[in-house]
């Protein structure tokens, strides 16, 4: 199923109107330490402002906010570590903005998908969450791809 949104030019555009059983899954926490890592910063940053008001409205909402990023082949599971360094790094203006807080969930993934081999389906279903909005840097190939799977 597909968010549905009003327009509301103050929060730049259209702003998404969550429901009981949404759950917000967010990929942001990326160095940009890749190949097409500045023009993938140059998207981020014009959708910066629009990331940071889904999210506030997540919250405001009461919706559950899920991170599920990259570990970049570190394999220690240290997700507040991840953070720092994204936040620290050339992105870290928009980054900064976008961190996770107390009581958000945050998993970590090996793979592209949000979806693949991650425990985010299990969280999903203890969470009774019945669609899926992806906030992200690069969402068509980090979990669009595989949330348009049934």
């Amino acid at each position: 199923m597909w968010a549905k949104t009003s327009s509301n030019a103050s929060r730049g555009g259209d702003v998404v109107e969550f429901e009981h059983g949404d759950a917000l899954v967010i990929d942001v926490l990326a160095d940009f330490d890749h190949e097409d890592g500045e023009l993938l910063l140059a998207s981020f940053r014009e959708r910066g402002a629009g990331m940071c008001a889904a999210i506030a409205r997540a919250r405001e909402a009461g919706v559950p906010v899920i991170y599920v990023n990259d570990d970049r082949d570190r394999w220690d599971s240290d997700a507040p570590a991840l953070a720092r360094k994204a936040a620290s790094g050339p992105g870290g203006d928009v980054v900064g903005q976008l961190l996770p807080r107390a009581g958000d969930h945050v998993l970590l993934k090996h793979r592209y998908s949000a979806f693949d081999h991650t425990a985010l389906e299990l969280l999903l279903a203890s969470l009774r969450v019945g669609r899926v909005l992806l906030v992200g840097s690069a969402t068509e190939g980090c979990g669009a791809d595989r949330a348009r799977c049934p």
